[in-house]
């Protein structure tokens, strides 16, 4: 079941849940506790936003120091977040009839 994405070649249907991965991070943002979880929004909008375009404004492809320890933090972040309440994030913002869960939490992994 969880392999029916995957085998997906309509690419409407991989735009639509490349759609509410914004909507998931809100939700986790906004359920998760502790000190990191107030960091996941912005990390997650450095990481999806702002760091591709540094590296893609240079001549030489590259990170620096200082972005590669960021983006350990928005890794660690992500992997720790992405750990607690995932079925109930996704199952909250998921469109009925997209795809299923099992779908999505392949997308995970």
């Amino acid at each position: 079941m969880g392999g029916e994405l995957y085998n997906c070649k309509d690419p409407a249907v991989w735009r639509s849940v490349f759609t509410l991965y914004s909507d998931v991070v809100e939700e986790k943002t906004t359920t998760s506790k502790g000190r990191k979880a107030g960091k996941l929004a912005a990390l997650d909008k450095w990481y999806q936003e702002e760091l591709p375009r540094a590296v893609s404004g240079r001549t030489e492809k590259y990170l620096t120091h200082a972005e590669l320890v960021q983006l350990m933090e928005w890794k660690l972040t992500i992997s720790e977040t992405h750990i607690r309440n995932c079925a109930k994030a996704i199952e909250h913002v998921t469109i009925p009839g997209v795809c299923s869960l099992e779908s999505i939490l392949v997308l995970e992994t």
